[in-house]
């Protein structure tokens, strides 16, 4: 599935009230890039939600 979107860098600093990403397996599995590297506090990065 193709949607036309392509994320390739996203940065977050200092949101810690930011506690949903929408990234899942499915946007992983179905991405054109790969995501290398995630910078975080290890607190905030635990107390994420995905999908």
């Amino acid at each position: 599935m193709d949607n036309g979107f392509s994320l390739d860098i996203m940065a977050v600093i200092d949101c810690p009230k930011l506690k949903n990403l929408p990234i899942n397996h499915i946007n992983i599995v179905n991405s054109t890039s790969m995501l290398l590297t995630v910078n975080g506090y290890k607190e905030w990065w635990d107390g994420l939600e995905w999908g």
